[in-house]
């Protein structure tokens, strides 16, 4: 009995520092998703660079391990248009991850843009555009949402 209560608080702190890292890892990517709805690259690859540390010190899991290439192009790369491609290949990463991981308390809201033909991540329902910015912020569609 005693051992089965230790698995299974052993199993709720890594779910909860697993739910911990998602959470920022979502924060991050939104702050990153809002420099490019704005157009703003100088941001977008400061808030990358802070991304970036965060998916480091995640861990090796795959999931993580394979947005790191795109944030630092994103990071490194202060051409608008190479980030928002880079944003692209992130996005599909982080909804991966946040469905197969979960734990994350919040509705996410997977939007797509059919000009792109790219996706991305937003905390609300209201469409704006990252691939696009200004120029047309509002186009797009929510393709799936993932419910706490």
């Amino acid at each position: 009995m005693k051992t089965l209560i230790s698995f299974l608080a052993a199993s709720f702190v890594g779910f909860t520092a697993s739910a911990q890292n998602n959470e920022l890892l979502f924060q991050r990517y939104i702050l990153v998703k809002d420099a490019l709805v704005n157009s703003d690259s100088k941001t977008a690859s400061a808030q990358a660079a802070a991304l970036l540390k965060n998916l480091e010190s995640y861990g090796t899991a795959t999931e993580t391990q394979s947005m790191i290439t795109s944030v630092k192009t994103i990071a490194t790369n202060p051409d608008l248009k190479a980030q928002r491609k880079a944003f692209a290949e992130v996005s599909e990463k982080m909804w991966n991850l946040l469905k197969s991981k979960g734990g994350i308390q919040r509705t996410v809201y997977y939007q797509y843009c059919p000009m792109k033909k790219a996706y991305w991540l937003s905390q609300d329902s209201v469409i704006r555009n990252p691939y696009y910015g200004a120029q047309m912020l509002t186009c797009g569609s929510i393709s799936d949402k993932k419910q706490p």
